[in-house]
């Protein structure tokens, strides 16, 4: 195999190429342009890269919310500087594994194809609707999987209707978004005019969503085959979280097999037709218990390296797939394993620590109300008890691919440190 690896400033691009390294000739990435230099595009600059190559950035239409089956002038740039590179390297597979790459060149797959080059990606017509968070809920409201009250903000009269019908507070969000970027939670009928005002000018019409109250996720990763018949669930279980309000993130895992919605699940990915690796991301309400769809990323997301340190090789299942190769059994996962990520959890302890201190100056001096009563952050005795029980305790535990391999891969690692530094 000759490998190349896009989007290298985010994490999965980092798993992919150690979880493919030992089955590739050479692997190659792609850096983006930057100011920073290595710190963003990290993962390129990994021992096991053997070669890297500047290329446009393809994303800004697709933020935008231009989305198309043509592509772009940005995004042929991009695509013409890939086909170069494939065509240097004699590549014979291309990774993409963020939302702006894995769209632009799954709209250009059959270029690549006519080439003999392997795209591990679902077709783009089964993309455009988890790629669009408004058609990601209206499909998964065919298949009776709980979602949160939404509307599609394409006017003030049908934003201050949903208003009226939904009391607050209320979450905003682009059609096209990765990350939680350009989201907003808001309290107040007038922001929730103005705030859906500007991001329908800047980055077309939003979704306008009830907040659904409550801290606990549950996410689904899912290894679909071509029939989009599930081969493999993993659905961990949060020990511990990060970060709140706009983005609830899990900071310690255990491995698990799904608890509910087993047949929605299903049901919404055979409605989608998609396959390959993917994750259903939901938030538990509070109010009835039931996980409710933020989601669905149709990649190989953040989280992957959950299942590649537990023996998945999702990224070689992907590639099998997309070969259309006889499948091996996909191994089951050890459960009640630790899933633990200590450069996270260095900058989360403290900033977890600032919003406790915050939290209870502005709520218990200053007398304002939260934005989610029950929601409010760990205690710092709490906290501290949870990382000594996770780091020092006796039971099985797996570490992050970035702490893990920090002294005989260090560029990665400290580009990652200063990503979720300004994450912060």
């Amino acid at each position: 195999m000759r490998l190349l690896v896009t989007n290298t400033r985010y994490s999965p691009a980092y798993y992919i190429i150690r979880a493919l390294r030992p089955y590739a000739d050479r692997v190659v990435a792609t850096v983006e342009p930057s100011r920073v230099g290595p710190l963003r595009s990290h993962a390129a600059f990994s021992r096991l890269v053997d070669a890297r190559y500047r290329v446009p950035d393809p994303e800004a239409d697709w933020r935008s919310g231009r989305v198309q089956a043509e592509n772009t002038d940005a995004e042929a740039a991009f695509i013409e500087r890939i086909l170069q590179i494939c065509h240097q390297e004699s590549v014979d597979t291309l990774f993409p594994s963020a939302d702006p790459w894995v769209y632009v060149l799954s709209k250009n797959k059959a270029r690549f194809e006519g080439l003999g080059i392997t795209l591990p990606v679902p077709d783009f017509g089964a993309l455009q609707i988890p790629l669009d968070k408004y058609r990601t809920v209206c499909a998964a409201q065919a298949a009776n999987f709980p979602t949160p009250k939404t509307v599609l903000g394409c006017s003030d009269d049908a934003t201050a209707a949903f208003a009226s019908e939904v009391p607050g507070p209320w979450v905003i969000k682009p059609r096209c978004t990765m990350g939680g970027h350009g989201m907003k939670i808001v309290s107040r009928t007038s922001d929730l005019l103005h705030e859906t005002r500007t991001t329908r000018a800047e980055r077309g019409a939003p979704l306008v969503q009830e907040y659904i109250p409550g801290r606990e996720k549950r996410n689904f990763y899912v290894m679909a085959d071509r029939n989009s018949e599930l081969i493999s669930v993993m659905s961990p279980r949060i020990l511990r979280y990060s970060r709140r309000l706009f983005r609830s993130m899990s900071a310690a895992c255990e491995s698990a097999v799904p608890e509910q919605l087993d047949e929605e699940l299903r049901a919404l990915v055979g409605h989608i037709g998609l396959w390959g690796g993917m994750a259903v991301q939901t938030k538990i309400d509070l109010r009835d218990g039931v996980p409710k769809l933020m989601e669905i990323n149709p990649r190989l997301g953040g989280a992957l390296w959950y299942r590649t340190a537990l023996g998945l090789n999702e990224p070689l299942i992907s590639i099998r797939l997309a070969r259309r190769e006889a499948m091996i059994s996909v191994p089951s996962v050890p459960q009640g394993c630790l899933l633990l990520q200590p450069i996270e959890d260095a900058f989360g302890l403290l900033f977890e620590s600032l919003d406790s201190a915050t939290y209870r100056f502005r709520v218990g001096v200053l007398g304002r109300t939260p934005v989610d009563p029950d929601n409010p952050p760990t205690g710092l005795v709490k906290l501290l008890g949870a990382y000594r029980r996770q780091y020092f305790g006796s039971q099985d535990r797996r570490f992050s691919p970035y702490a893990r391999h920090a002294l005989t891969d260090p560029l990665p690692a400290l580009g990652w440190c200063y990503i979720i530094g300004r994450m912060y």
